[in-house]
């Protein structure tokens, strides 16, 4: 094969690479990339990425992170994943490395979904062979590549990420990124009321509620997001004992700002929620007939959440909270402050750009007011999707 030719074949591999990648990870019915690295043994994934040529490692635009937020674990934890482990590969990473000559597929075989890097040590079978040796292997291969000898890298010169991990926290040109989710849902709710002046008690049961509702989050640092929400349920309720109930279709809103402390301890995350939503009460029952009422009540929340399932494109979290219910007055009775518990399990699908995910939310709300007692219980199931704003770095 003359030079000529070679360069015109790996042209036309090159070209029909990249029409492959365009086809199954930018159409619109594209899911995220399946595409993976299987850690190999003596590997350190920083120094075989820095090794292989893929810089800058570091910083607010590195390739380590880029990686760490795609398979959304703590960066710290690229380096100490145990060999045999697959770690996920974003698609910019995959072109990257194959128009550079840093990576290419394990496999001549397309379908094949592995890569390797080629400063990996055992993948030095591969990459690290003398011209003649190469040149068969470029007839060969799927994609041509370049070989750099493991002399001409100082691998004990490089630190590991856990030792460059305090860039991110305390980086001033960390990559800022913003991203939006968007959901509706269903759900039920059930409000247990006693009227202290005559001991009457009342159970309103509400019909399957519409819920609807955003959240933008900000993610100002590695380790910190802010975030923004928006709620509303539309609920309708009716005496458990067929008794005549007033106001009974209430839209109740809610409005919250707060922030997420990621890896406070060993992946569990803090979230800190301050708000104001609108609580249902029933300051009268007599006779059987019942007029519902809501106010605006301010609230604080404590919220503890870790993933526990993290694998391939699909992520479980769960999370306890409890908040703290401000008090209020009206006209003809006072809103006592009050206390929640509350629950959540989250399931996210990662597709290529944006995220699906489904939620459910379990809680016990108890308020009373200066003329009755009230326990709230509620359960809402959503599904939503979640895109980038902006420059995601991703």
């Amino acid at each position: 094969m003359n030079k000529c030719d070679y360069k015109l074949n790996k042209l036309i591999k090159y070209f029909l690479l990249n029409l492959y990648l365009v086809i199954f990870f930018d159409s619109p019915f594209a899911v995220a990339s399946d595409y993976f690295y299987v850690v190999k043994t003596k590997d350190v994934f920083s120094h075989v990425l820095y090794g292989s040529g893929y810089t800058p490692i570091y910083g607010n635009k590195g390739y380590l992170l880029q990686i760490a937020q795609y398979n959304q674990i703590d960066i710290a934890k690229l380096d100490k994943i145990k060999p045999g482990e697959k770690i996920n590969l974003p698609e910019n990473i995959i072109l990257h490395g194959f128009k550079n000559d840093f990576a290419r597929f394990k496999n001549k075989d397309i379908t094949s979904k592995e890569i390797i890097f080629k400063n990996s040590f055992q993948d030095q079978l591969v990459f690290n062979t003398n011209v003649a040796t190469q040149e068969k292997l470029n007839d060969d291969s799927f994609i041509v590549r370049k070989v750099a000898s493991q002399s001409d890298i100082s691998q004990d010169a490089l630190p590991s990420v856990e030792q460059k991990s305090d860039l991110y926290s305390n980086n001033k040109n960390f990559n800022q990124y913003s991203d939006f989710s968007f959901y509706i849902g269903t759900g039920y709710s059930r409000i247990d009321s006693e009227i202290l002046q005559n001991g009457s008690k009342a159970a309103f049961l509400s019909k399957p509620n519409d819920v609807l509702g955003f959240n933008w989050q900000f993610h100002l640092e590695q380790d910190f997001t802010l975030f923004f929400g928006y709620q509303k349920n539309t609920i309708q309720f009716s005496d458990a004992n067929r008794g005549l109930v007033f106001n009974d279709k209430i839209n109740q809103t809610q409005i919250f700002l707060g922030g997420l402390f990621k890896n406070i301890i060993e992946s569990i995350n803090l979230a800190v929620e301050l708000g104001n939503y609108e609580r249902i009460f029933a300051p009268s029952y007599q006779a059987g007939t019942a007029t519902l009422e809501n106010h605006f009540i301010s609230y604080s929340k404590l919220q503890v959440s870790k993933n526990f399932y993290n694998k391939q494109k699909i992520q479980i979290e769960t999370g306890l909270g409890y908040s703290f219910l401000g008090s209020v007055e009206s006209s003809n009775y006072s809103v006592d402050q009050g206390y929640a518990y509350s629950g959540f399990l989250k399931v996210n699908q990662n597709l290529s750009r944006y995220s699906i995910f489904l939620q459910s939310d379990l809680g016990f709300i108890f308020q009373n007011t200066s003329n009755s007692k009230k326990n709230e219980k509620f359960v809402t199931t959503v599904l939503g999707i979640k895109m980038p704003i902006g420059d995601d770095s991703k």
